[in-house]
C-alpha cells in the first residue's frame, strides 16, 4: 500500500514486524496521521483486531511514526523495532 508515492512502501514489512512483536494480545498503538491509512489497511488485511490505533497524544505499547513525528523516538526514549525511509515502528 502506497499512501503518497513510495515513502510508505515499507508498510507491509512494518505490519509484519508489529504482528510478530505484539502477538495476539491487545495493544495500543500511537499512529502518525500520515501513517494511519497504512496501519488501518494492514490491520484489516491481517485481521488484527487486537491492534488499537490511536492518535499520538499519550503513551502507547507501540508507535507507528512517519518522518514528521520521528522526534518522539528520542523524546520518549523509544526502542526502534523497524525503520525504513518513511515509516518507523518503535516501542
Amino acid at each position: 500500500m502506497y499512501a503518497s508515492g513510495r515513502e510508505f512502501a515499507g508498510g507491509r514489512s512494518l505490519a509484519k514486524a508489529l504482528r510478530s512483536n505484539a502477538g495476539t494480545g491487545s495493544v495500543r498503538i500511537g499512529v502518525s496521521v500520515a501513517a494511519e491509512p497504512i496501519l488501518a489497511y494492514y490491520r484489516a488485511r491481517y485481521r488484527q483486531g487486537n491492534w488499537q490505533p490511536q492518535p499520538l497524544n499519550g503513551a502507547y505499547d507501540y508507535y507507528v511514526l512517519a518522518p514528521a513525528d520521528s522526534a518522539l523516538i528520542q523524546q520518549r526514549h523509544l526502542e526502534v523495532l523497524y525503520r525504513d525511509s518513511g515509516l518507523t515502528l518503535a516501542q
